[in-house]
């Protein structure tokens, strides 16, 4: 072979070799900027999910204050349930009372003393649920 053609393999060679490290940089380059895609949107999915977490959590709480609002409120029901159920059982006694005993009768048909309704009033008012 000549010296020109030995030359020019030679030089094909390089050439060769050239572009394919330039071709392999160029395309480490691309994967290296994929890669940093990627990590930003692994790290915007790591925000949304804390952020998910977050109000989940917030829900959760918001569950919680609503199921002890519905029992207090039940408990509430129920006492004043139980309030009315003994308001009228007593009222049904007084009634009984005053059918079967004259002198309850005679005392159911006068009129109460102011200082007796200041007194029921006032005792009244303790039975009275605040909450």
């Amino acid at each position: 072979m000549t010296l020109k053609i030995k030359i020019i393999l030679i030089a094909i060679v390089i050439i060769a070799t050239i572009v394919s490290i330039i071709s392999v940089f160029v395309y480490i380059d691309s994967l290296n900027d994929k890669i940093t895609d990627l990590n930003v949107v692994i790290s915007e999915q790591h925000n949304q999910i804390d952020s998910l977490n977050c109000q989940l959590d917030s829900i959760e709480k918001n569950i919680d204050s609503l199921h002890e609002t519905i029992n207090i409120t039940n408990e509430y029901i129920n006492s004043m349930e139980q309030a009315r159920v003994d308001e009228m059982n007593i009222k049904e006694e007084v009634l009984e009372t005053v059918v079967e005993d004259p002198v309850a009768k005679d005392w159911y048909e006068e009129e109460l003393p102011s200082s007796l309704l200041q007194i029921l009033q006032d005792s009244s008012k303790d039975m009275t649920c605040t909450n």
